[in-house]
């Protein structure tokens, strides 16, 4: 049902996985990465030294608009 509405979106949309950078979190970026394959937009793993809950509002701001 959620990856039937991600279909919606319009050319050109990119999609960012950010998962936490050990083993396991990697395994599921790609994970979520095939399953959002086939909706047709291209995907970025955004991969950063500490885990996407330890930074502030302001340095994910940076970080997605870098990703870009």
């Amino acid at each position: 049902l959620v990856l039937s509405k991600l279909c919606k979106h319009k050319a050109p949309f990119i999609y960012y996985t950010w998962f936490d950078s050990d083993i396991p979190g990697q395994l599921g970026a790609k994970k979520a990465s095939e399953k959002l394959n086939w909706v047709g937009h291209p995907i970025k793993n955004i991969i950063t030294e500490k885990d996407p809950k330890w930074y502030t509002d302001n340095e994910i701001t940076t970080i997605l608009n870098k990703g870009k």
